[in-house]
């Protein structure tokens, strides 16, 4: 199973996110990414990243249609 990540620092003004240390490294839809949980203390918060790309293959799982 993968780690998981100890800090994510999101700096709105560059329009960066750094995940332990190290910016991520693709380009980031204009909205930017999304936080939830990150108020409550008995949630773990998410992040979610809008990723542009040239193109998206998505595979699903056994039993789903596309």
């Amino acid at each position: 199973m993968p780690e998981v990540a100890n800090k994510i620092t999101i700096d709105r003004n560059q329009r960066k996110v750094f995940i332990d240390g190290a910016e991520f490294p693709w380009m980031i839809a204009e909205q930017g990414p999304d936080v939830d949980d990150i108020a409550n203390p008995h949630a773990i918060p998410t992040v979610t990243i809008p990723i542009i790309a040239s193109d998206v293959e998505v595979i699903p799982r056994d039993g789903e249609q596309d």
